[in-house]
């Protein structure tokens, strides 16, 4: 059970309108009273402003039982299951603290509302299990598995809410009878599935794996509800091998190992629930007849009966070694992900929408591929009373569309445009060409469609088709991507005589960040609100990171507001994610207490600092926000002591 309570603005909501704020917003008049202001942080978390409170209650019980088979060696049956209870109850208390003007008149009133909900819900999962194991004339090594599982969940949820309360008292029966409203759903799912495992070695040299699993899904019709996919493993442990024996023996190669394998698991993302039968929707306040509400039905959405699983197939090959003594280890991997069969609307590619609704979904011959590779490396050794060990890992993919599924055939023939069989782009915008750095160069260049009143300072874009103007046939694909393709870390263990030390640093590569509205100094509420957005042009500064200062982004047609790679970030970085040194003080200064095992002083630190062009605009590069919205990455420092007995 767990209680919940923040501002009835959320957290997320006021953390973003204190980003939003420039330095010279105020929250209070010179009375000392709440000033009266859009977005006032200072007023949102008010001890006068409503609240959200959140009452959870859970219980999850689990039971498991295994039977060894009597008489038969290696054979086991097991069952188990889980039920799990939830008790959700919500109130929110929508209300805005009292705020004022400069004079300390009354500022804009607020309406007061509260809301109540509560939803039960409950979920069980059982399984049954057979599993067999056992090894043949100290060669044959067999297990195997076979079973089914089932996962079923209900939802139901209530709700009742009054508005512009006259009285503030924080209880449903205080507000106005007039304008209580009350809603209800209910909703439900499941799923289930047989696996079958078998697994095989030979003398630990030879490997083989293969797995079979029949899912089913109630998203899909009855006909069409279940799957089959197939999985396999091989390996062969090259260093067991007795010709290997010179190479380990010489500490060339103490181990080497190769595995492939391929893999097919089935996917039924993007489904709307029981989008194959017929449904109607229900609008309860339809019409006004009589001086009463009447509820109307709408035709719902065009049913999908021909949709079912869609799949993911997946292939890798691989080598594990370690040479030197086992001291150098490592592992090489490549590995190929290709995901078929979308499902789809064909309204999406520009088909004609017959009665004015979209077309159902169905299934594609949509394809998307990944493919890349990976590796880690360690050296773990000894040198004195000195223990260490370094390594580090790098993994490196790209992906792209090989066959479009919503991308109509006019796009796809558009070479600047289309998605598919591409690699390595943000999105559609403008090429950027600078800035305009005279009236000249403003009169003979060509502008932006909407865009009037150009001046030097002003972002200036390249023509892409030749036609003398600036519009949306002069996107094409900007940047480089919108992920890292790399990711990698490095890390090193030290140890000597009761002293350790960990580190870890970690990192990506390039991938493209677009500034958003309250950075790019184009939002309503925010002109500039971070020192870094005073690098902007003037005749004296013509390279700088922003276009002139304007009132609005729509003093010249919103022509610096346009998405182009102007505003493109790159967001690769490098951190000292984790730092830790310690003293086990039971190595040498206690080590005469017999009772005590242990007994460390650790001092640690996370996200000590970060190499990033991100940062110029205040971006934490692991945080998705681009506003700045989200929660910084905090810099921590923690000293702990570790006692054993």
């Amino acid at each position: 059970m767990f209680d919940f309570r923040e501002p009835c603005f959320s957290q997320w909501g006021i953390w973003s309108h204190i980003n939003n704020r420039t330095p010279m917003s105020i929250g209070y008049n010179s009375f000392g009273q709440l000033y009266a202001v859009v977005d006032n942080p200072a007023a949102e978390t008010s001890l006068q402003s409503g609240y959200n409170k959140t009452t959870n209650k859970m219980i999850n019980p689990m039971i498991n039982a295994t039977w060894n088979v009597y008489g038969v060696e290696g054979l086991k049956v097991r069952a188990g299951g889980n039920y799990r209870v939830e008790i959700a109850n919500g109130k929110s208390w929508t209300r805005l603290a009292p705020e004022y003007d400069l004079e300390g008149n009354p500022g804009p009133s607020t309406t007061t509302n509260l809301s109540y909900s509560n939803t039960d819900y409950y979920e069980y999962t059982m399984q049954f299990f057979g599993d067999y194991k056992r090894s043949f004339l100290d060669a044959h090594n067999v297990e195997a598995s076979f079973g089914f599982e089932s996962n079923y969940g209900f939802q139901r949820g209530l709700s009742a809410t009054r508005k512009n309360y006259v009285f503030m008292i924080d209880q449903l029966n205080a507000g106005p009878s007039s304008s209580m409203e009350n809603s209800g759903s209910e909703a439900e799912a499941g799923r289930a599935g047989f696996v079958g495992v078998l697994n095989y070695n030979y003398k630990k040299k030879y490997y083989i794996n293969g797995s079979l699993r029949y899912d089913g899904s109630d998203l899909f019709p009855e006909d069409r509800r279940w799957g089959t996919f197939l999985a396999g493993t091989a390996a062969w442990a090259i260093s067991e091998e007795s010709f290997f024996k010179p190479l380990k023996d010489a500490n060339i190669l103490n181990f080497l190992k190769f595995r492939t394998g391929y893999g097919q698991i089935g996917l039924d993302s993007g489904v709307g629930r029981f989008s194959y039968l017929t449904s109607y929707s229900l609008n309860e306040r339809g019409y006004v007849l009589n001086n009463s509400l009447v509820p109307t039905f709408s035709e719902g959405s065009l049913i999908s009966d021909a949709i079912t699983w869609y799949s993911r197939n997946t292939f890798n090959v691989a080598l594990d070694f370690t040479t030197l003594g086992e001291r150098l280890g490592g592992t090489v991997e490549y590995f190929y992900v290709q995901t078929k069969g979308y499902l789809t609307s064909p309204s999406s590619v520009a088909y004609t929408d017959p009665l004015g609704l979209s077309l159902p979904q169905v299934k594609s011959d949509g394809e998307h591929r990944r493919a890349g590779y990976e590796f880690s490396l360690s050296w773990k050794d000894r040198i004195g009373d000195i223990n260490y060990e370094v390594g580090g890992n790098f993994t490196y993919f790209d992906q792209l569309i090989a066959v479009s599924w919503n991308e109509d055939l006019a796009a796809q023939k558009n070479p600047y445009r289309r998605e598919v069989q591409q690699r390595g782009y943000w999105g559609l915008g403008y090429h950027n060409l600078g800035y305009y750095q005279s009236s000249d160069d403003v009169m003979n260049s060509p502008r932006y469609e909407s865009g009037f009143d150009l001046v030097a300072g002003d972002i200036k874009y390249e023509d892409v088709n030749g036609d003398g103007f600036i519009d949306s046939s002069d996107q094409r694909r900007i940047g480089s991507n919108s992920f890292p393709r790399g990711n990698y870390g490095i890390y090193a263990n030290l140890g000597y005589k009761g002293w350790f030390a960990n580190i870890l640093f970690q990192g990506a590569t390039s991938r493209d960040m677009y500034v958003e509205d309250v950075v790019r100094s184009t939002s309503i509420q925010a002109s500039m609100v971070y020192p870094f957005q005073r690098d902007y042009w003037t005749p004296d500064n013509r390279n700088a990171m922003y276009p002139r200062p304007v009132v609005t982004s729509s003093v010249n047609g919103s022509n610096n507001d346009q998405t182009s790679d102007f505003w493109l970030v790159n967001g690769r970085y490098f951190r000292l994610k984790t730092f830790q040194i310690g003293y086990d003080m039971k190595a040498q200064l206690l080590r005469s207490l017999k009772w005590l095992s242990k007994m460390e002083v650790v001092l640690s630190g996370q996200n000590l600092f970060t190499l990033s062009p991100a940062t110029k605009y205040g971006f934490d590069p692991e945080n998705a926000s681009t506003n700045n919205y989200g929660y910084p990455m905090e810099r921590t420092f923690a000293i702990g002591l570790n006692v054993g007995f």
